[in-house]
């Protein structure tokens, strides 16, 4: 999957694993989820998709 920005963009430039489910029990809206690196600390990134 590759993101773009609205006027078409890239935002992404590589391919990353995923996950397509909600973010959380409570919700049923599926969003995208990615594990992900930040100056070495890990956690998981939540990507809105409306």
């Amino acid at each position: 999957m590759s993101f773009q920005f609205s006027d078409g963009e890239a935002f992404t430039t590589s391919a990353a694993s995923y996950m397509y489910r909600p973010a959380t029990p409570y919700e049923t809206t599926p969003r995208v989820m990615l594990d992900v690196a930040i100056e070495g600390i890990h956690t998981e990134a939540i990507i809105h998709t409306y």
